[in-house]
């Protein structure tokens, strides 16, 4: 883009944990990677240990949306329950707490949209990436589902 437009882009680059890394692969193996509709509107990517992580998951209209954490260590959290549905999308507010010292990689948060409530997300809840994305991408193909997708990393501070 700089040698087109002259101009370097405003991208900011942000290492994530080799432990996430099953979460990066399973969305560039997904049918309708990188066309997805889903997608994040959050005015803060850095929060402050003790504020909250705010935002909205959009174009969400028709779909059951699972909202996942995969922290640094490759933990995934199902986080559906902090979710606010309006017609304009749906709306989260989540507090934030360091519980140890600060942590160099991003936290990632993932939007699964999908005609229908996906067991892996109750079942695995708590589960190490690797083994998680296994088996969500077991459960989409066995159920002939093609997901819609969007990711976004924050980090606490």
């Amino acid at each position: 883009m700089e040698a087109e437009t002259g101009e370097i882009p405003g991208t900011v680059l942000k290492p994530v944990s080799e432990a996430q890394c099953a979460a990066l692969t399973f969305i560039r193996e997904a049918k309708a990677y990188p066309a997805f509709n889903l997608y994040f509107d959050m005015e803060n990517r850095v929060i402050a240990s003790g504020d909250y992580l705010e935002g909205r998951i959009l174009n969400v209209s028709g779909q059951v949306v699972h909202f996942l954490l995969i922290d640094d260590e490759g933990t995934v959290q199902a986080l559906d329950g902090f979710l606010q549905f309006t017609r304009a999308g749906a709306s989260f507010s989540i507090p934030m707490n360091l519980t140890a010292g600060p942590v160099v990689t991003q936290q990632l948060l993932l939007a699964v949209g999908t005609p229908a409530r996906l067991d892996v997300v109750t079942d695995l809840d708590g589960s190490e990436a690797v083994g998680y994305f296994e088996a969500l991408a077991a459960e989409l193909e066995a159920r002939g589902i093609s997901p819609d997708l969007s990711m976004v990393a924050f980090s606490v501070e």
